[in-house]
């Protein structure tokens, strides 16, 4: 009995430690609340919706890339979201993700499309050029 206590504590450790090594921090960012489109973020998508996509399109991206360890993977440490008045549907820089807040006025906040374009976004953040930087933007 002691030996399965033993063993359940270090992998119940080594399982929390590999965690804080892997660990990404998720930001959103509702910069233009007072418009039609900030307000249906809020509304209809949400802050928590938002985080729990990146985290999904993250991990749906490293399986995808073949990305099992730390090792394999770009160091971001953190992903940030911003809702705001741009032209595109929405741009990423870096690990920066810009979405349109008129975008999202014009789809009602419709999550399916939504997501669909966060995990296209949250690619971007992730992928390698070939040179060990993110990919280069259009």
């Amino acid at each position: 009995m002691a030996f399965s206590s033993y063993f359940m504590l270090s992998s119940v450790l080594i399982v929390a430690s590999l965690n804080k090594i892997w660990a990404v921090e998720y930001t959103v960012s509702n910069t233009v609340q007072n418009t039609e489109g900030g307000a249906i973020f809020a509304d209809r998508i949400g802050d928590a919706y938002a985080r729990k996509t990146m985290m999904a399109a993250t991990d749906f991206i490293w399986q995808v890339f073949q990305q099992a360890t730390a090792a394999d993977r770009k160091d971001v440490p953190r992903v940030s979201l911003i809702i705001d008045n741009l032209y595109d549907i929405a741009a990423t820089e870096g690990s920066e993700i810009h979405f349109s807040a008129n975008y999202l006025s014009k789809i009602q906040g419709d999550k399916e499309e939504f997501t669909g374009v966060m995990y296209h976004e949250m690619t971007h953040v992730w992928q390698w050029d070939g040179e060990g930087t993110r990919a280069l933007e259009k």
